[in-house]
């Protein structure tokens, strides 16, 4: 995904977080000039002053047009996995049912095109996660993945505000509406019903036919290291050919799909847990909570399909 950095470039200078001078546990306390150096550059780039960048080189923590950020790798040292994470809170014209909807659904999209996920903290908050790559020699790279990282968290906080907007004057119409009907035959409201089942059984149908056929994109080299991981799973030598080809084949009773990234090797695996894991409001606040681990310590996540029912 290519991301305009002039466009998610906050025009403030930056400022230091209140908490800033506590290093969170886990961060070495000697920071090595690497991480301070690779940190620093990028947060110029983000438009910090010089000032704050020199304090995130050495903390990993900064603030940009009111966003928080923190950066740190993964482990004591640059070669290895960094994590970037940023957090926002529900907005109080949000409802918590609407607000783990849209991070779930956010993040199926995101953990596909970007290496980020969103979770819940205990206060609620959202926590979005970005899981990077090692070797981030190139600072002009690094501020990129960041400015996305907040550019994503802006899109969550626009998009859910105005559904709950949206709601709210649908509710305040069909209310109005009722009034203005009250009396009234329900023939045109009950003839509707059949014909909209029809429409959607259309639309559902061409949705299907959409993904009749699928086929793994991916490089030749990809293709043939999935065929050969599938034969050593134990999958038989027909099905192991199918699932390599179609990206899509069932492991020990787990359906699980695969995608790969253009133009690389990286593949995104994704497993069907199941209607019931995301049934309650309940399940889906553990799922987000459960996913600020998982994504620390395995680059997974869980979340909604835009396609699944509610």
């Amino acid at each position: 995904m290519t991301t305009i950095l002039a466009s998610t470039t906050p025009p403030a200078n930056g400022t230091i977080p209140a908490h800033a001078d506590t290093v969170s546990a886990g961060t070495p306390a000697d920071v090595t000039g690497v991480i301070a150096d690779w940190r620093r550059e990028a947060a110029l780039r983000l438009g910090a002053s010089p000032e704050v960048a020199r304090h995130f080189a050495a903390t990993g923590l900064i603030e940009l047009a009111g966003q928080p950020l923190s950066l740190h790798p993964l482990h004591d040292e640059p070669t290895g996995p960094w994590l970037a994470v940023t957090r926002a809170a529900r907005p109080a014209a949000v409802d918590e049912a609407a607000w783990c909807d849209a991070l779930l659904l956010a993040t199926g999209q995101a953990l596909v095109a970007t290496h980020e996920a969103f979770g819940l903290n205990d206060d609620g908050e959202a926590v979005l996660i970005l899981r990077t790559a090692a070797g981030h020699a190139h600072p002009d790279l690094l501020a990129v993945e960041l400015a996305g990282l907040l550019q994503l968290r802006q899109a969550l906080l626009e998009g859910v505000t105005a559904q709950a907007g949206a709601a709210a004057a649908a509710a305040t119409a069909a209310t109005a509406g009722t009034a203005a009907t009250a009396g009234m035959s329900g023939t045109t409201e009950a003839a509707a019903g059949p014909a909209n089942a029809a429409q959607r059984r259309g639309v559902d149908a061409t949705a299907a036919a959409d993904v009749d056929a699928p086929c793994l994109e991916a490089p030749e080299r990809v293709l043939v290291r999935v065929h050969g991981a599938l034969l050593q799973a134990g999958l038989p030598a027909a099905d192991a050919l199918a699932g390599a080809r179609s990206g899509s084949f069932t492991l020990d009773g787990v359906s699980i799909g695969l995608a790969c990234e253009d133009g690389t090797d990286t593949l995104v695996l994704v497993s069907d847990l199941g209607a019931e894991a995301l049934d309650t409001l309940e399940r889906r606040r553990l799922a987000l909570q459960a996913n600020t681990t998982l994504m620390v310590f395995a680059g997974v996540a869980v979340a909604r399909d835009a396609r699944a029912p509610a």
